[in-house]
């Protein structure tokens, strides 16, 4: 029995869609390669036509679904050449890491193609297919699917095997992952935070202003620009407050939200408004905000 392995990163550019009601019509999907450790993964894309035409049928499967505006990694060779140029002496994987970096998406969906081929038994032949979303810029995991899979047939090849796969054999797991995806970006991402003092500020988080604690003024921010108002402390004292809140990920216009964006610029712009000077920055995963002291 030969046993082939298509690995594929399916690339979602910025969500244009209204936050209820995600319309997957205004997604661009890109389709990348994944090789093994020695290959190059643009060459991969550029020469590899049997693997052009499985990408090809994929894509096909995700117009029945409803995503219109596919993009062909092609259109984009001034990229190609200058994520080549940039990794000559890298590996694949600085290749890989590279491209999907500079590519304008959001949003990564990768496809792992699982080809069964027995030999002399053609009829046998069947693909199974592992999807996962995750976020380009946190690595959050926002869905991953079951395996969506061919009925054993005498199929042509693998690109037969995928469409059949994704429009038909496995039509309820792909739905059930495309539905699983869009629930969670409606949902939002997680966001930990911390607070803490810089060296030089003349006040703690105990302070009073204006009647009420700073630390208080801050779970008052927090509450009003988490997404649903959802925020938890899980520790605090007069020098720092640790936690973590959910955010959008779609705006109300339907825009990819960037990390921190809603919540940093939100609890930045309300604590200004009571006079303290504060700052914030996105470190890995975590927002990060050190307390300066009063405004004059």
């Amino acid at each position: 029995m030969s046993r082939l392995v298509w690995t594929t990163c399916l690339v979602l550019v910025t969500l244009v869609l209204p936050a209820q009601e995600i319309n997957r019509s205004y997604l661009t999907v890109m389709v990348l390669p994944y090789t093994s450790k020695d290959e190059d993964v643009l060459a991969k894309f550029e020469n590899d036509v049997a693997y052009r035409t499985a990408i090809a049928e994929i894509n096909n499967a995700l117009l029945h679904k409803g995503y219109s505006n596919t993009r062909d990694l092609r259109e984009n060779q001034e990229l190609i050449e200058r994520v080549r140029a940039a990794t000559e002496k890298g590996t694949q994987r600085d290749q890989l890491k590279k491209l999907i970096e500079e590519v304008p998406a959001d949003i990564v969906i990768e496809a792992e193609l699982i080809w069964t081929d027995p030999p002399g038994r053609p009829q046998d032949r069947e693909v199974q297919i592992l999807l996962k979303a995750k976020d380009k810029h946190t690595s959050s995991l926002y869905a991953s699917s079951a395996r969506i899979r061919s009925s054993p047939r005498a199929y042509r090849d693998l690109s037969e095997a995928a469409e059949t796969a994704l429009v038909r054999d496995g039509k309820k797991e792909f739905d059930d992952f495309l539905t699983l995806m869009e629930q969670s970006l409606k949902r939002g991402r997680q966001l930990p935070f911390r607070f803490d003092l810089a060296i030089a500020s003349p006040v703690d988080y105990q302070y009073y202003i204006e009647g009420k604690m700073i630390k208080d003024w801050i779970k008052q921010a927090l509450q009003q620009n988490a997404l649903n108002g959802f925020y938890r402390i899980i520790g605090e004292s007069s020098s720092f407050l640790q936690g973590f809140s959910q955010e959008p990920i779609i705006d109300k216009n339907g825009y990819y939200v960037q990390p921190c964006a809603t919540i940093c610029n939100g609890v930045i712009r309300t604590l200004r408004e009571k006079k303290l000077d504060m700052t914030s920055n996105l470190v890995g995963q975590q927002a990060l905000f050190k307390l300066k002291g009063i405004l004059k």
